[in-house]
């Protein structure tokens, strides 16, 4: 299953964004596709996305649809 994970940033280790690291790893491990998508990306979602998860800030760059928003 696709599914996007939005929050406002994802840029630092606080609150929100590890609770999405935190939660799109779990995804993953779960047999999903997890991609976040954030108005503002830094250092956590370098790490997610060397992690091998897609991390974006252009909802353009999800090709196609997600089964779920979260």
């Amino acid at each position: 299953m696709k599914i996007l994970i939005t929050n406002a940033i994802f840029e630092t280790y606080t609150g929100t964004e590890v609770v999405v690291r935190d939660l799109a790893r779990a995804f993953a491990r779960a047999g999903h596709t997890p991609i976040v998508f954030a108005g503002k990306l830094g250092a956590i979602a370098e790490e997610l996305h060397a992690n091998g998860i897609q991390v974006t800030n252009n909802l353009a760059q999800i090709g196609g649809a997600p089964d779920i928003i979260h």
